[in-house]
């Protein structure tokens, strides 16, 4: 949360800047995170996702302004160590900076058309928090989205989400032994961000669509979903507290990377951790495990 309160103060000042050297908008917008930034979850390492909304009465050459702002502010997040995203999700990117009327587009089109690779692209968006700007803009797509998940073509689309959820690999073997990489740079460790958190978040993010939560959080998430009686206490609590051993891991080995002068990656030596600290993780997996096997009970194809 720290980190994301950084990150988030950040875009709030070169926002501040860029209305500086550009003038005042042309309307009203809003600034908005996606993914881990949104979830405040993020850590030492992590690229931009964010898009912009504007009024739907914005004048015609509205979309030259934002599109002046968005590259100051995300060029300014980069030169402050959040690089650009990989896969252009960002508001420097047309699709990613629209008017209101054309995020609605995008939600109603992904509701309708829940193809595997168009779920794995869009999974998320699903995760959104305006950090500044017109609270009214944020909170239409916010509600786009749980109508998104609860519309018509609703189950095919939380099926989609699903099996996306059930789709990694989770490494523990037989004996609930660690199932560690064998080639490649990183041999002989786990990464704790593909095989751990990545599909914990997924699954609990597919819960709160099916259960109409558009919290960002996933232990927010969670924890709604425990008040709203749709998951039990018990599966409530393995879930929150394998996010934190999962979280808490991923920031303090980042930490560490950091400290030896290294750049931060995901790949875990289980070997460096203390025995109650395996034994933790472990569990965390076999929940993400057992978490899966019943998503695909509950949504099949």
């Amino acid at each position: 949360r720290i980190l994301t309160t950084i990150n988030d103060a950040i875009t709030r000042r070169l926002l501040s800047l860029a209305r500086q050297q550009l003038g005042d908008p042309p309307a009203a917008f809003a600034w908005l995170a996606f993914g881990s930034q949104a979830r405040a979850e993020q850590s030492i390492r992590t690229d931009q996702d964010n898009g912009l909304v504007y009024a739907d009465d914005a004048p015609s050459d509205a979309d030259a302004y934002f599109a002046q702002l968005a590259r100051i502010v995300c060029d300014g997040l980069d030169a402050c160590g959040y690089p650009y995203c990989p896969g252009q999700v960002m508001a420097t990117t047309d699709a990613w900076r629209q008017p209101l009327r054309g995020w609605l587009e995008h939600f109603r089109r992904w509701s309708n058309t829940p193809q595997p690779n168009a779920v794995l692209r869009i999974s998320i968006f699903f995760d959104m928090r305006m950090v500044a700007g017109d609270q009214a803009l944020a909170s239409r797509i916010n509600h786009a989205i749980g109508e998104c998940a609860g519309g018509s073509n609703k189950g095919v689309l939380i099926s989609a989400l699903a099996r996306q959820a059930a789709s990694y690999d989770v490494p523990l073997g037989f004996f609930r032994r660690f199932v560690l990489t064998k080639s490649g740079e990183h041999r002989e460790v786990l990464d704790i961000k593909a095989s751990g958190l990545l599909p914990l978040t997924d699954l609990v993010r597919v819960r709160a669509l099916s259960a109409g939560i558009t919290v960002a959080g996933t232990q927010e998430r969670i924890a709604q979903l425990l008040e709203g009686q749709h998951i039990s206490r018990s599966d409530a609590d393995r879930l929150a507290g394998a996010h934190l051993v999962l979280s808490g891991l991923r920031v303090r080995l980042h930490a560490a990377q950091v400290r030896r002068g290294e750049v931060p990656h995901n790949h875990l030596d289980p070997k460096e951790l203390s025995h109650a600290e395996r034994e933790s993780l472990k569990e965390a997996f076999l929940v993400i495990r057992e978490a899966q096997q019943g998503l695909l009970l509950e949504f099949p194809r």
